[in-house]
Formats: C-alpha cells, sequence, structure tokens
C-alpha cells in the first residue's frame, strides 16, 4: 500500500513538472510572438526599404531559432493530453491549436512581407 501511494505521488509531481513546463514554455512562445509582431511603415527611399527587409529578416531569424520553444510546447501539451480528462484535453488542444496558429501566421505573414519588399526594392533599383 505505501509504495502505490508512493508511484501515485511520484507520478503526480512528474505530471506537475509537465504543467509547469507547460505553462512556462506557453510564456515563452507569447513572449516571442509578442516581440515579433512587424508593423509597416511608409517607405520613402530605397535604403528605408532595404532596411525594413533586414528588420524583417531578423525577425524571421529570431522566430525561427526559437522554434524549438514551440516544440517543447507541443511536446508537453502531447503528454498532458495523453493523461488529461475530456475537458482538460479540449482545454489544452485548444491553446495549442491557437498558438500554434498565431506562430504559423506570423512566419507566413513575415515571409510575405519579406517577399513583398524584395520585389518592390528589385523593382525600384
Amino acid at each position: 500500500m505505501l509504495s502505490l501511494a508512493r508511484s501515485q505521488r511520484a507520478q503526480l509531481e512528474h505530471n506537475m513538472e509537465i504543467w509547469k513546463d507547460f505553462c512556462q514554455t506557453m510564456d515563452k512562445v507569447r513572449c516571442v510572438l509578442a516581440r515579433s509582431q512587424y508593423t509597416d511603415e511608409p517607405v520613402t527611399s530605397l535604403a528605408g526599404l532595404h532596411f525594413d527587409i533586414l528588420k524583417i529578416t531578423h525577425d524571421l531569424n529570431d522566430i525561427q531559432n526559437q522554434q524549438a520553444e514551440i516544440d517543447l510546447l507541443n511536446e508537453r501539451g502531447r503528454d498532458i493530453t495523453r493523461q488529461a480528462d475530456h475537458s482538460n484535453r479540449q482545454n489544452v488542444e485548444k491553446q495549442l491549436s491557437n498558438i500554434n496558429r498565431e506562430w504559423n501566421d506570423l512566419l507566413s505573414g513575415l515571409e510575405s512581407r519579406r517577399d513583398t519588399l524584395t520585389k518592390l526594392a528589385q523593382h525600384w533599383d
């Protein structure tokens, strides 16, 4: 009986660590998303256009370097959903779906902006 209680306690502590890691990683991913929001500003020169392209490229590289965070978040989410009840599983899956959509939208949006500005710069030359 005592060994069963110890085993259950160890499992609960392990699950708590996974949840804690999930929450911390979610916060990190949200920070990456928040600091990577790009606002278009009017460009009046070719140099300004090239600066914007470099800025977007830097943001893209930063986000891609943080890919491990979103991968870890998804892994922890899978760990949680395997053991969660129906309601909590749906909640975690919804959170993961939303954050992954935001991540992918940010990446594709920045790539699209960079490509558009690059074409404009080539045309401007």
